[in-house]
This record gives structure tokens, sequence and C-alpha cells, in this order.
């Protein structure tokens, strides 16, 4: 009655929403010619609008048609279900074993065409079955969310509508095409809204009849499979017969010849054996077959169960929306999953089929070039030959024709095999994806207590400690016997290992840091002893541990096995750390780590090691016993006390302050990085026994153990760059010593040849330190290590995102929280992209690598690339400079796609943000864009000597603002780069740096100007910086007030020799004037006396005169 009501209500809302569609008069086509069109006029803003609305009206067009044909179907399955249902039940109810054709007198080739025929038709039936059971699993799904997509469309109707009226209740104002395109986008749009609602309730209506329908088709299709996985088995078994008689007459066979035959020649005895050989293979090959169809069938079985689980498993997720105590059920059937199968193991074995059959191929082959005849075979003999012969070409056809038979059955295996890992896979990551986040173990609570004090009582009952002797005395005697014969081997070696290692850190530390002892195999060698001293007792306790699991009949023994083996690596790294800890060991002599800094350390972590290694092996041991609970009560209790410990460990080492994060010169500023960095390591413990006491404790010890490996990596990468500097530290001194012998050996030498000359020795050396002081860490190769923190930085940022990759099922969830909607146009479609949790996640991480890669980029491309090439010295930083600003417009570019800040509508703000910046910071852009222009253009480059503004010096920097010029005081002046695109400046070294220097002489009128000339000329000519070509040159320039004046002009190689060259030029023209008696003319005064002097006056004249004169 309640269907048929509502059948009625579907009818009305159907008659409701008619009118609306019937006054839609643009259907598909008309709205195609209209986009076509408008695309072949000028895309003005109006066109480019009218385009966006009729887009959209064909969009919502299309989904209008789609969901009237899903509702047609959805009805058509309403009105049909009575008699379909009917149909259904009467097959299954009257169902029939489906007759087959009688195989049992086929030949074999007959028998494998109908195998696989039948193979084929099963392979069909199982894909109707998934199709079945996903449509079930969908319709259960599709219940919960009908509701929540009819109001949600109800509501983009009511919004359409209202935009509708408003639009076209203006009365008799007539509509633009603007107006009208969005008339008709708004008609169609409130059309498909309708069409799909009435979907969506028609969807919701045929919910019942249609998983009633499913199931009723799945119990047929069950049946059908039934009847063929019957008849399959039925032809195999005609197959294998007939393969094992015919295997079983050739070897009969075989046997009857081999029996018959005479024997009397090593020749036929071979002969004879082989055959023998070809049977045993041939009858091996039969046997293997019939045992990997056997597994065949099992695997085939298991992909079935697997894929029933992954379908139900779906389902059964949804139900976590409603109780997460669901969680406890789903991890139970995920642990209870078979193992993946060894596919690999598999591939061996075919490809040794293979070269089987090859073998066997070649050996028929062979038989052709057999002799059937010998000198030394009587007739008899050669009859036997001939009988041998035969026999074997028959042994070799049936093993052939078994290998490809069995080959073809390991192909189908290994397709069996890869849907089997496939599925599980499947299942993982859904299991991850959502049982990650809900709780394994409940809440804490008072019942906890209790369940506390039953678990202690299980783990230090006598019944079950006993059981590990019995576990190990359980063993073979033989087993046991060879485990204590390694285990005493493996302590008896701690012991000279020990001492051995004593022994070579006594011999070497007083060497290191001494140039010319120390070496770095003394550290690897330090480090591969420290390791291996850290793997004797592990080793023997692994034994031990083996010998537990083996006994499978005390399944508490084999639990405290399987939980001792898992923590055998926090041993290995706990002996090692001691080791590399030793008084003068590695840590204190080999990377000069203070002394009481490192007994400190070490002291922190020794209580935070035996805190927290039992308390690991009881939560592996709790977590083997789910049914019984422990792992929420004991392992609970474990877990937080690991917790507690890792963080009173973090919390010292962050009061420590460590050099590693903490500078004790940070010129008055916050240590960010050494509060943030401890900050994280001690609230990460916190947070994952709050998640623990929460009840989810799978995901607290899923994610500190990841963080905890993590930081472990990195711990293995900072001590390898240790290593690594303290090798190149070692090598720098060395090359720096072998310099400082090469310079005495050169000094020697040229003082025994100034011996040699009797000449005296000015040199005020005497003494030479053969032992170079220790240069400090800091004046290493500074570029080297830079590129080394480069490389091993962005390889621990790689290993580590591939290492968290394992759990991004995980955080798939992340993808479900949206933050907020963009909207992106694609072909003048919008389309809204939501932005989640998870974008803005990755956003910020590839943020983050664009710093760090930014950072590093220099020094990598200078020490990998730039330094192998020949670049003209402001080439290098051009290429850098600009990478760098590629770097950040890629990333940045990058980041805010995943913010849903595309380029297509950021274009239009960065031209506008950069004209307007350009007028309000015109200065900055300026000098921005003349930092490019001089990069590429180059007019000046690094160690040019310029003259700008009355400044003279050599360039020392070019920055994207200014650059920096070094004067000859050594002072550091900063120019804009503005002014050297702008500004006439001279550069006295761009392309030649060869200058000019004029030296101005004035000389007496009664001068000898050619003696003048010579003098100069060879004064010029005999300085060593003036340069041949152009040569010096002298001209008499002018007769002055006061003297005939010369100028001298000479060439020096560069812009340093100028004022060296004019000290020198000056003080020999001087002393060559004085030789020959000319001159330098000085500046003359003459005085006219004037009648009315008086003689008083004259002495004070006569003074200024003198004056003048001097």
């Amino acid at each position: 009655m309640m269907t048929k009501n509502y059948v009625i209500l579907l009818i009305l809302f159907s008659l409701f929403i008619t009118p609306v569609q019937a006054q839609l008069s643009y259907g598909e086509i008309q709205l195609t010619d209209t986009i076509y069109q408008l695309k072949e006029r000028a895309l003005t803003p109006s066109i480019k609008l009218q385009l966006k609305y009729y887009q959209q009206a064909l969009k919502a067009l299309s989904e209008d048609t789609d969901a009237r044909q899903i509702a047609s179907n959805y009805q058509k399955i309403i009105d049909d279900y009575p008699i379909t249902s009917q149909t259904l039940k009467a097959q299954i109810s009257n169902y029939k074993a489906a007759s087959f054709a009688d195989a049992s007198n086929w030949p074999i080739n007959k028998i494998e065409q109908e195998i696989a025929r039948q193979n084929a038709s099963q392979t069909a039936l199982k894909k109707q079955q998934q199709a079945r059971s996903s449509e079930l699993t969908t319709i259960g799904i599709r219940i919960s969310s009908f509701q929540t997509d009819i109001e949600r469309l109800r509501g983009k109707l009511t919004s359409a509508q209202k935009e509708h009226d408003k639009l076209v209740g203006r009365g008799e104002i007539s509509l633009n095409e603007e107006q009208e395109a969005l008339r008709i986008s708004l008609q169609i749009k409130q059309s498909s809204l309708s069409t799909q609602i009435q979907m969506l309730e028609l969807e919701q209506l045929s919910a019942s009849n249609r998983s009633e329908l499913a199931q009723l088709n799945r119990r047929l299709n069950l049946l059908q499979q039934k009847d063929v996985s019957n008849y399959l088995a039925t032809l195999t078994e005609l197959r294998n017969s007939i393969l094992r008689k015919e295997t079983a007459d050739a070897i009969a066979r075989s046997k009857q010849i081999n029996d018959s035959s005479l024997i009397s020649s090593p020749f036929l005895q071979l002969q004879l054996e082989i055959n023998q050989e070809l049977s045993s293979a041939l009858e091996i090959v039969s046997a293997k077959n019939e045992a990997i169809q056997g597994k065949q069938q099992a695997v085939t079985q298991q992909v079935d169960a697997l894929t029933t689980i992954l379908i139900n498993f779906n389902e059964q997720v949804e139900w976590l929306k409603i109780s997460s105590a669901f969680g406890e059920n789903l991890r139970a059937q995920v642990s209870s999953l078979p193992s993946e199968p060894p596919l690999d193991k598999l591939e061996n074995e075919i490809v040794d089929s293979r070269l089987a059959r090859f073998r066997y191929q070649k050996m028929r082959t062979q038989l052709d070039n057999l002799p059937l005849t010998t000198k030394t075979l009587t007739t008899a003999e050669q009859t036997s030959l001939l009988r041998f012969i035969e026999l074997r070409r028959l042994l070799l056809g049936q093993l052939i024709s078994s290998l490809d038979n069995h080959i073809y059955e390991q192909a189908k295996l290994k397709v069996s095999y890869s849907k089997m890992n496939s599925t599980l896979v499947q299942i993982k990551q859904q299991a991850d994806e959502h049982l990650f986040w809900v709780p394994s173990i409940p809440l804490l609570s008072t019942q906890s207590i209790t369940e506390l004090f039953t678990s202690m009582l299980w783990l230090t009952s006598i019944e079950n400690s006993i059981t590990i002797p019995q576990a190990i005395f359980s063993t073979p005697l033989g087993t046991l016997s060879l485990a204590v014969l390694l285990i005493l081997g493996f302590t008896y070696l701690r012991t000279p290992l020990n001492k051995f290692f004593t022994k070579h850190i006594a011999a070497t530390s007083p060497k290191v840091g001494k140039v010319t002892q120390d070496k770095f195999a003394y550290t690897l060698r330090n480090l591969a002893y420290s390791l291996a001293d850290a793997l004797l007792l592990p080793i023997s306790l692994l034994i031990i541990t083996e010998l537990q699991i083996n006994a499978w009949q005390y399944p508490f023994a084999v639990n405290i096995g399987h939980a001792l083996q898992e923590s055998l690596f926090l041993l290995v790294i706990y002996l090692f750390i001691r080791n590399l800890t030793r008084h003068k060991g590695l840590l204190q002599i080999h990377l000069k780590i203070d002394k009481e800094r490192i007994a400190k350390i070490w002291g922190y972590y020794q209580v935070l090691f035996f805190i927290s290694w039992p308390a690991y092996i009881i939560q592996v041991l709790c977590y083997q016993y789910p049914e019984q609970g422990y792992d929420g009560s004991l392992g609970r209790l474990a877990f937080v006390i690991t917790c507690g410990a890792l963080v009173q460990f973090y919390y010292r080492l962050y009061r420590e302050k460590l050099p590693l994060t903490y500078q004790k010169k940070n010129n008055g500023k916050p240590h960010i990085v050494h509060h943030t960095i401890w900050t994280a390591f001690i609230i990460a413990p916190i947070a994952s026994a709050i998640m623990a006491i929460m009840g989810y404790l799978y995901t607290a010890q899923v994610l500190l153990k990841q963080m905890e490996s993590s930081l472990l990596m990195g711990l293995l990468f900072l001590l390898s760059y240790y290593l690594i500097r303290r090798g190149m530290h070692l090598q720098k001194r060395r090359l720096a010593f072998e310099r400082a012998k090469a310079k005495r050996i050169d000094i020697i030498a040229q003082r025994a040849k100034e011996v040699e000359k009797g000449e005296k020795n000015s040199s005020q050396e005497s003494h030479f330190d053969i032992e170079e002081p220790e240069i400090d860490l800091d004046q290493i190769s500074a570029q080297s290590l830079g590129l080394l923190r480069t490389l091993l930085t962005l390889l621990f940022v790689a290993l580590n995102a591939l290492f968290w990759s394992e759990m991004q099922s995980a955080f798939i969830f992340l993808d479900s929280i949206t933050l907020w909607d963009a909207s992106n146009t694609l072909n003048g479609v919008e389309y809204i992209n939501p932005i989640t949790l998870k974008s803005c996640l990755l956003a910020i991480i590839i943020f983050v690598l664009t710093l760090v890669l930014v950072r590093n980029l220099s020094g990598a491309l200078e020490l990998l690339i730039l330094q192998h090439l020949d670049l003209s010295p402001g080439t290098g930083f051009a290429i850098t400079t600009l990478a760098k600003y590629m770097t950040i417009s890629i990333g940045f570019v990058v980041g805010f796609n995943f913010l849903g800040v595309d380029w297509a509508k950021t274009q239009w703000l960065v031209a506008a943000l950069t004209v307007g910046l350009g007028f309000g910071l015109q200065e900055i852009f300026a000098n921005f864009v003349s930092g490019l222009i001089i990069l590429f253009e180059k007019p000046i480059r690094i160690g040019d000597t310029v003259t700008i503004r009355e400044l003279t010096g050599s360039i020392s920097k070019i920055q994207t603002r200014a650059t920096t010029i070094v004067d000859w005081d050594r002072k550091e002046i900063i120019v804009p780069n503005k002014a050297f695109i702008t500004e006439q400046f001279i550069n006295w070294s761009l392309s030649d740096s060869i200058t000019r220097v004029i030296i101005n002489i004035g000389v007496e009128f009664n001068s000898d100007i050619e003696l003048v000339t010579k003098l100069l000329l060879e004064s010029a000519e005999q300085n060593n910086l003036s340069l041949d070509n152009p040569g010096p040159e002298v001209f008499f320039i002018e007769f002055g007030q006061h003297a005939l004046c010369f100028e001298v002009r000479c060439y020096v190689a560069e812009m340093g020799h100028r004022l060296t060259m004019t000290h020198a030029l000056n003080t020999r023209i001087t002393h060559v004037f004085k030789e020959h008696n000319i001159r330098i003319a000085l500046p003359q005064l003459d005085l006219r006396v004037k009648d009315g002097f008086k003689v008083s006056d004259s002495s004070h004249i006569m003074s200024m005169k003198k004056g003048s004169l001097r």
C-alpha cells in the first residue's frame, strides 16, 4: 500500500515539473549551434560570459538526459519486479543440474579444449557473482545517503528557481543577450535538478527490489558455478587418468624393453641408464602435474574467499560509522588473512621447467645423429640398441608433452597467485585506510585495572615460565647440540674481540689528530669493531629464540621467542652506542665530543633502554593474544611506561642544549630551532600515551614507531656526515702539510744556491716546524661540506618520504576533510575543486622543500656543474641566481595550485600587483630589473675595477638590489644596480685591462727640446711596468706661461700598476734631469714698481718675492 502511495506522489511530482521541462526551447543541437556561432565571433567579455552560460546549460542538459535514462531503468525495475522475482525464485527452486556431454571416450586434445572452454565459462560466472555482490554493497552504502543527497539537490533547485524568478520577474523589461543566456542556463538547470531528484527518489524506492533481485541472481549464479566446477573436476580427472595411463604404459614398456634386452657392452649399458633416468623424470613430472593442479584448486578457492572478504569489507566498514567497536572484528579478519603466496619461487620453477623442456627437446633432436650400427656390437645388441632408441623417442615425447602441460598449469597458478596478492594488498589498504584511526582497545576504565591484574598474573605464572626451558630442550638433540656450540662460540668470541678492541683504542687514540700519524682507517676500524661487538650477543639470543619458535607445542614460549626477536634491534643499537661512547673511543677522540657530555648522555640513554626494552617485549607479547585482551591492559601499561621514559630522555637532552640544535653565539636571538625540535620530540610520546589511554593503542604504537625510526635514520645520517667530515679534515691537513714540506725543500735549495754564490741570505726564517698545527674545522673546504650537507639532507628527506609513504593509505582520511572549495574553469566549463586538509599539508611540504632546495642550490650547482665549465666570473653567479628564482617560482606555483589558486586566476593578479608595485616601489623594482640586466649583459663582473660617481674600486658582490664596491681604502660601498644601467661609469677591465698613464712635465725655456724628449722616452721605456705594445710616447704639448710643457704617455697591464708606474717614472725623470742639468720650471712672478715706492716697503716686497720663489 505504501509503495502504491509513493508511486502516486512521484507521478504528481513529475506532473509538477513537466511544465518547466516543456518550456525548454533549447535542445542539445540548438545549444551546440549557439556555442559554435559565439566562438566564431570576437571574444569580448560579453561573448565569453554568454559562452560560459551556454556551456553550463549544455552540461546540465547532458546530466538531465542521463538522469532520465537512469530513472527510467529504476522505474522499469519497480514495474517488472513481481514477474522478475517470481521467475528467479522458480528457477532456483526448480533448478536441475546442467547436463554436459559425456567425455569419457574423448581424446585428450578434445578434453583439454573443453576444459579451457569451461574455465572461461566459470570465470564469466565469477565476474557476474562479483558484480552482484558489489551491487549489494553499493545499495547498502547508498541507503544512508539518499536523504542527504535529495536535500542537497532540493536546495540547489530552490536557489536556481529564485535566481530565475529574479531574472524574469522584471515584467516589461526585455532581456539582453547575456541575461537571455543566463535565463536559458537556469531553466535547463532547474529541469536537470528536478530530474535528478526524481532519479534519487526512484533509486531509493527501488533499493529493496534491486537488493532482492541481486541476491536471487547470486543464488542462481552459485548453483551454475557449482555445476561448472563439478564438470571441470570430472574433465580434469579424465585428463589426469589418461595422462597417468600413458605415463604408466611408457614406464612399463621401458621396463619391459630393459628387462628383455641383452646388455653386454658399456655402450648399451649407458643407453639403458639414460632411458631409466627419463622414465624416472616422466614419473616425477606426472606427479608434479597432479600436485600443481591440487594447489591450483586450493588457491582458486582462497582467491574466491578473499574476493568475498574484500566485497563485504566495504559494507562492514560502514558499520564503523555507527559503532567503532566493530573495528576489533575487522582487525581479527585482517590478522587471519593468509600469507602472500611465493610468486618468486614459482617464477623460478617455471624457468626450470622451460630449461628442462629445452634439454629434452635437444636430446630428441640428437637421436637422429646417434649411430644405429657399430662394428663393436653384435646383431642382437644392435637390435637392442634400436629398441632403446625407439623407447627413448617415446619417453622424450611423453616428457615434452607433460612438461608443456606442467608449464601451462604453472602459468595458471601464477595468474592465481597474482590475483591473490592483488586482493590481499587491496584488503590491507582498505584496512589501513579505515581501521587505522579506529580504537583498537576499549577506553581506559575501572575494569582495566582488574584486567591488568589478571594479565600480570598470566605473565608471571610458573606454568607459562616453565614452558620456555621445556621448549628449548624439546629440540632434537642434533639441532640443540649445534645451537649450544654456536652460542658458546659467539660468547667466546666476545672476550678476545673486546680485548683486541681495547688495545686498538689504546694504540690509535694518541695518533688521532697528528697529521703524520693519523689515518682515516683508524676511524673505520673503530666503527667496524663497535658493530661486530654489538652483534655477537644478539646473535646468541637469536639462536635461543629460534629454538623456542620451533617448539609449536608450547605457545607461550613461541610468542616469547617472537617478541624477543622483534626487540633484538634495540639491543644491537644499545650495544653499538655503548661501544661508540667508550673512553677515548670514536665519539671522544675521533669526533672531538666532550667527554663529560658523552658520559652524561650515555647515562640518560641507559635509563631509557632498561625501561623501554622490557616494555617493548611485553607489548609485542601481549599483541599476540588479542582474544584474551592482554593488549588492552598490560600491553597498554607497557606502552605508556615507554612513552614516559622517552619524554624524560628527550627533556634531559633538551636541557643539555646540544650544539647540534643550540648555537651559543646566536647574537641574542631566540633559539627557535632548538626549542621547536625538542618540544616536538617531547610532545610526540605524550600524545601517543594519551591516544593509548583513549583506546587508540595500535595507532599510537605505529605512529611513535615511525617517528622513532625516522629519528634513528637521522642519527645515522648525522654520524655519516661527521665521519666523512673527519676524512675531509684529515685529507686537508695532509695536503697542507705536503705543501709546507715542499716549500721548505725549495727554501733550503735556494739557500744552498745562495751560499754557493757567496751571497748573504737576508731571510730571517731560521726554524721550520714540520708538525703543522691542527687546522680548525671551520677552515675545511666550506663548499665541499656544504655540498655534503645538501646531498645528505636531500637523501634523508627522500628516504624518509619513501619510509612514510607506506602509511599513505592511513592518512587518506585527510582527503575527506574539505576546508574550502575552489572553482576552476576548463574549456569554459566551471568545476568545483574541493581543497582538503591533505592538499594544505602537501602545499606546506612543497613550500618547505622549496626553501631547503633554494638554500642549498648554489653550492650544489657550483660544485657539481659550474666548477667543471669554463665560465667568466659573473656567469656562474647569474646561473645560480636565475636557478634560485626559477625554483622559487615553480615551488610557489605548485604549492598554491594545491591550495586551489591556479595560474589562470593568479596571472591577472600578478600582472596587477606588478604594475602597482612598479609605481609604489619604483626604485626597488628598478634596481631589481637592473640587477637582472647586469647578470645577463654583464657590463660589470665580479673583480672588475670601475669608477662611478667619483668612486673607484673593485666589484666584490653583485646582488639583486645593489652591487658592492671595495675602494682602495678597503671600504665597502653599496651602489644601487640602477646606477650602472642609467648612469655613465668607467669599467677599467671590461674587455681589456690595459690602461694609459699620463705624466705632465714642464722645463725651463732655455732647455734642449730634443734632449728632453730623448730622456723622457728612455725613462719610460726602461720602466719594467711599461708595456712595449703599445709603447710609450712623449710629446711637446705647448709653450706654457712659465715652462715648456711635455706629456709622457705609457701603458700598464692592469689598474694596480698605475701608481707604482707613476712613482717609478717620476723618480727616474728626476734623477735623469739632474744628471743632464735640466731644470724643471717653477712658477714666476713679475712685479712692476710704480712711482711713490718707499724704501721701507722694499724689505717686505723682497720677502714676498723670496717666498714666491720658494
